[in-house]
């Protein structure tokens, strides 16, 4: 389940404690905490720490964990119900934006979807309902105000989602002048700055509110990373995340101002930026990388052909199997980030082939039936 998201839900609503400074740990010091059997069932890892997500993930926990329960299970139903009503929605944005039945299959079936986000209730497959909703608003709708609030959303739960927002602004603007686009990416990354603060004024009692941000790229879990700290110092890591940090910056200004420069921008172009600066954040900026992540690629695939949804489709296959497997080492404690890596790269390797195979071997089908048929 997702890092004891209902435990700090209950931190807030139950014993009315803020909880990016307070952890499940403080709560559980007084006679009161220690008897909560929701706060008991707090992975140990997790309950010295104050909640790492954006303050909108924080209000969605603390109404959940209102409900009227001192039971764990039934508290995790309601989380599971939730995640049920946000995945049919994603179902339902991904027919309304394509109009085709295969997008909202693909993802409503997809195994990987079906285990973290139904079963396991990760909060990943609520980011996923804002940033189509956003699509949805700009590509559909033609309303950039309700887009930028629902990238802003998704953000306040999952910072990443703000790559998407300045392609976005230049799409739908790009019928006007460079200046007048600037000044339009200007207004409306005010108007998102706003909505962000907002939601973190509610609880900010000083800076550390914002320390969550950082407390997952302090941990090395099942990424190269995990590598690269296992045979190296903790100063040329630190220096060397910094360095793959400012290249994608780079990368991403870069990309700005190529868009910036275009006289007709097609939305396949917004989503194809995205797409880039979205694995990247995924499998070179992420130190702790875990499987459920892979939930973020499928707002992208009703822009993806052939090979290219082939291997999302691989990635999130093999992370599903290779997720298995983390479970079955979970239960049997030998569980290793190294054997995880591995394993998820060696079966999304074997899966893409396995999927790509096909096409050839159809290919190589024609071509010989054209040459028999001219034989005749």
């Amino acid at each position: 389940m997702s890092i004891t998201i209902w435990q700090y839900g209950r931190v807030a609503s139950v014993y009315h404690e803020n909880p990016y400074y307070t952890t499940i740990y403080d709560i559980m010091q007084n006679q009161v905490g220690m008897s909560d059997e929701i706060l008991v069932r707090a992975p140990g890892v997790w309950s010295n720490t104050t909640v790492v997500y954006g303050p909108l993930w924080t209000m969605i926990c603390s109404f959940l964990s209102a409900f009227p329960t001192n039971q764990a299970d039934i508290l995790l139903m309601v989380y599971k119900l939730a995640n049920l009503v946000i995945h049919m929605c994603n179902c339902l944005l991904l027919y309304k934006i394509t109009r085709k039945k295969i997008f909202p299959l693909i993802y409503g079936l997809n195994p990987l979807v079906l285990l973290e986000g139904l079963i396991n209730v990760h909060n990943d497959i609520f980011v996923l309902f804002f940033i189509l909703l956003a699509i949805y608003f700009v590509y559909k709708k033609k309303n950039l105000y309700l887009a930028v609030t629902a990238i802003a959303f998704a953000t306040l739960i999952k910072y990443f989602a703000i790559f998407l927002l300045p392609f976005m602004i230049l799409y739908y603007y790009q019928d006007r002048k460079i200046k007048e686009r600037i000044g339009k990416l200007i207004l409306f990354g005010v108007f998102f700055v706003i909505i962000v603060i907002a939601f973190y004024l509610i609880y900010l009692q000083d800076l550390a509110v914002l320390q969550g941000l950082f407390v997952q790229q302090e941990k090395y879990c099942n990424s190269l990373w995990l590598i690269a700290h296992s045979i190296t110092t903790e100063a040329t890591l630190k220096n060397t995340k910094l360095i793959m940090l400012g290249a994608v910056v780079i990368l991403y200004i870069l990309a700005f101002f190529k868009m910036l420069r275009k006289e007709t921008i097609k939305f396949s172009d917004v989503m194809k930026n995205y797409t880039i600066f979205l694995l990247l954040f995924l499998f070179i900026l992420i130190t702790n990388f875990q499987p459920w992540y892979l939930i973020w690629l499928f707002s992208i695939i009703p822009w993806l052909k052939g090979k290219n949804l082939k291997t999302i489709l691989a990635l999130t296959i093999a992370a599903d199997l290779s997720n298995i497997y983390y479970m079955i080492e979970i239960f049997n404690q030998t569980y290793s980030g190294h054997k995880f890596f591995f394993s998820y790269l060696i079966l999304t390797i074997g899966i893409s082939l396995l999927l790509n195979k096909r096409k050839k071997n159809t290919i190589k089908d024609k071509v010989e039936q054209k040459k028999i048929g001219g034989g005749h």
